[in-house]
């Protein structure tokens, strides 16, 4: 048992890496799962900062961490630097693009008005792919994924 903050409210992982939002503390920890398992205590968690928090939801690739915070987009690659894109998100997931028939990373984001399916070309820019409108959207809240 470990004890990192206020209220965990969000997990995610890619490969060995975790990632735990406290949305009291309005914190993002990473750590290492083999590195977590092997010590057992909090020490194994670094503090991610540079995020501004009002986190929506967040999801991990190839890439690193990408977080939505309402009003802005951001990616922290695996050596902490954070990348932000000027895009309204509430909810987002990382789709298998084997599903789309695409070689590129996948991004499906909605902001509760709109749905977006967003590629992730080689320099790390979004591009949108295929978009939805509908006033019905702001009852979306989440995203399911089925792979076979």
């Amino acid at each position: 048992e470990i004890a990192l903050g206020g209220s965990l409210t969000q997990f995610v992982h890619q490969d060995d890496q975790l990632w735990v939002a406290d949305s009291k503390l309005r914190k993002i920890y990473k750590a290492s799962i083999n590195t977590l398992i092997q010590t057992g205590n909090d020490s194994s968690f670094s503090q991610i900062d540079g995020i501004p928090f009002a986190l929506s939801d967040m999801t991990a690739n190839e890439q690193g961490l990408w977080v939505a915070t309402g009003d802005n987009l951001s990616l922290i690659d695996p050596d902490g630097f954070i990348e932000s894109y000027d895009l309204s998100v509430d909810r987002l997931i990382n789709a298998d693009p084997m599903i789309y028939g695409k070689d590129q990373p996948v991004l499906i984001i909605a902001d509760g008005l709109r749905l977006e399916h967003r590629l992730i070309d080689s320099n790390i820019d979004l591009i949108e792919d295929i978009g939805i409108e509908s006033s019905r959207l702001q009852k979306l809240t989440n995203f399911v994924q089925y792979t076979e």
